[in-house]
This record gives C-alpha cells, structure tokens and sequence, in this order.
C-alpha cells in the first residue's frame, strides 16, 4: 500500500491495535491467554513495564506459548527495538518464529507484517498480512461467531487493501463482543488508505469519544490532526486537534512542534503566543524544566523580534533564566531589553554586574 497513506498514523498503528491475543474466542479465554491479554493491554498503552511484570511472573507458565511469544516480541520493540537495530532484529525473529509455529497465529502474522512494514520492508510484509489473513480465514469460517478471528481477518485485509470485505468482517468482530475502539480504528485505517479524508476522521473520532485511555485519546486526535494539516490542507482544524492531542497527552511534543510550525508559516503571531503559553500551563508543576526553559526562552523571541513587546520579552526570558540562572546569553538578553526602559535601570544594572562577574 503506498506509504504516504500508512505513514499518517504509522505513529499508532502497533499500539493502538495491540489487541487480546489470540488462541480462542474472548468469551472463552484460558487463563494463560487472561495472563497474556492484560500485558498486551499495557503494551497498547505503551505502559512496558506493567506488561514486564505481567509476562515474566507468567513465564514459567506461559512461556511455551505462541501467544506469550508474540506478546514477548512486541514488548522487546517497545523497549528499544525502535532505536537499536539489533533488538530489532532479535524481536522480529521472535515474531516470526510466533508466526510461524505449530500453530498458526493470526496475531503474530499481523504483527510480523506491521514490523517489517516499518523496516521498509514491504513484500515480506504483505506476505505477513496475507498469511495472517488466511489463518484468521480459516479460523471463521470454522466458527463465525469467533470476534477475535474476525478481527485480525479485517486487520488483514486492510493492510492488503481488500476494503469491502475488511470492514465487513470488523462489523461482525463488534457485534461479536469486540472492542469496539479497535474496530473502527481499523474501519478508520481502511478509509485513510482509500484516500477517503473525512470518512476517516469521522471514524476516528468515534474511536475517540468511546476511548477511555488518555493516551490513546491523544493519538486519535494527533492521526485527525495530520489528515487535516497535510491532505484536507484545513491548518486551523489541524491545529485544533493537535491541541486536543497535547491537552491529553502533555509530551506530545511533536504535536507542539507542529502547531509551531503553522502558526509560524501563518505569522499569526498573537495565536502562536497564545499557544506557547497554553504549552507552558501544561507542563507547570510537572517537573519537565528542559522544555519549560526553552518554551520560555523561545517565547521571549516571539515577543521581542515578532511583536515588539519589550516588557513582554524580558518577563518571558527572566522566567527562562529563573530556570537556567547561569545562562550568560539570557542575561545578555535581559540586560538589553532593561536598557530600553526607563524603570528598569537598576535591574539592567543588576544584569551588567553578573556578566562582568562571571
């Protein structure tokens, strides 16, 4: 499938969907796959050590298990596999090997194809998806009442663009018990690849109000916001969402960085303010110091070279250097900015004799 279609929610794509694994119908399920379920729901939440805990007080257990092996490879990719090729490596071989055990397993054959479609790899990862969706094929048409087959079978089919009978089979995985956020996020990935834009986010925020996971929230409106910005080209809604997203999910940065970056390209320079104070209330109290410092400092040059508000400028940098206080290029700042007003002499001063001094 083309890439710029996937890449616009690429970001939560492997936890957004990590859902129950699979050995039987949720209704049904063993205490081994109870086990396994709630680490791959911290896993969804991307909460790896909670899923740690969970998968190594099952291991004795479980271990044998393919399910507890493909749970094993997505937790080792979210600890780093992202980052160190060899982890990489060695959580997509353990993936594979889940894939490709005794026993077929949708899920791990999913989740293969998701990973080596990241690598850029992408005919091992159709044919991932392909296999995926014959085992879950199978697994329906023995009982159609499975929710969880029929879900991997509609995951499937929306990785190999068969998008009919993907969403019919997702339909049926919800009237079957399924999770519902997870279904239409799928239902949703399905519309985004046929280039259907508001179809999608109309989906997409279906899956956000019945979320509950604020995390997940976040990522929901962060995809809404990306459909906006670079397909619907709507840059007010885009910022709009990518707001929502920060509002639920405060690191976010990269939604920030966004935001930053259109209200720049805009030069709305009174929004761009607006927005960078909003940033600094999110995180006040929340320990992040480094990102404080340089929201602060960064709104002082909007005030001071896109605005022109002196006063403005030199309260926003003084509250950078309360945070940075050995920082000489701030005091430099502050000393010029105190130069040009009339009442602030002793402070330009003050400022003067720590730079002689240090």
């Amino acid at each position: 499938m083309p890439r710029v279609q996937f890449t616009l929610c690429a970001v939560i794509i492997l936890t957004f969907c990590a859902a129950p694994g699979f050995a039987q119908k949720a209704a049904t399920s063993s205490e081994a796959q109870i086990e396994i379920n709630k680490a791959l729901a911290d896993l969804a939440a991307w909460n790896t050590k909670a899923a740690r805990r969970t998968l190594q007080k099952n291991k004795a257990a479980y271990g044998s298990t393919t399910q507890f092996k493909t749970a094993m490879a997505l937790l080792e990719l979210q600890e780093g596999g992202s980052k160190n090729k060899e982890a990489a490596a060695k959580a997509t071989k353990n993936l594979s090997q889940s894939a490709k055990g005794n026993t077929s397993d949708p899920v791990a054959s999913y989740y293969e194809g998701e990973i080596l479609y990241q690598q850029s790899k992408n005919k091992e990862a159709s044919s991932a998806w392909q296999s995926a969706a014959r085992s879950a094929g199978k697994l329906v048409a023995a009982d159609p009442t499975d929710a969880t087959a029929q879900y991997y079978l509609g995951a499937s089919l929306v990785r190999t663009k068969k998008f009919g009978p993907a969403r019919d089979a997702l339909r049926l995985a919800v009237r079957g018990g399924f999770d519902p956020a997870m279904v239409n996020y799928q239902i949703g990935l399905s519309y985004l690849f046929a280039e259907q834009w508001q179809q999608a986010i109309e989906v997409i925020e279906r899956v956000a109000a019945i979320e509950t996971n604020e995390q997940r929230i976040a990522k929901c409106h962060y995809s809404i916001a990306l459909i906006f910005r670079d397909k619907i080209k709507d840059a007010d809604n885009a910022v709009k969402h990518f707001n929502e997203a920060l509002d639920r999910d405060h690191e976010r940065l990269k939604a920030f960085e966004a935001i930053d970056r259109i209200l720049t390209q805009q030069k709305d320079w009174g929004a761009l303010e607006k927005n960078y104070r909003k940033m600094i209330h999110r995180l006040s109290g929340k320990g992040k110091t480094d990102i404080e410092f340089n929201l602060w400092r960064l709104l002082g040059e909007i005030y001071r070279s896109r605005m022109g508000k002196l006063e403005n400028a030199a309260e926003a940098f003084r509250m950078s250097s309360k945070i940075d206080p050995d920082n000489l290029e701030l005091h430099q700042i502050l000393a010029e900015l105190y130069e040009t007003m009339p009442d602030k002499w002793k402070e330009a001063i003050e400022e003067h004799q720590f730079l002689i001094q240090n």
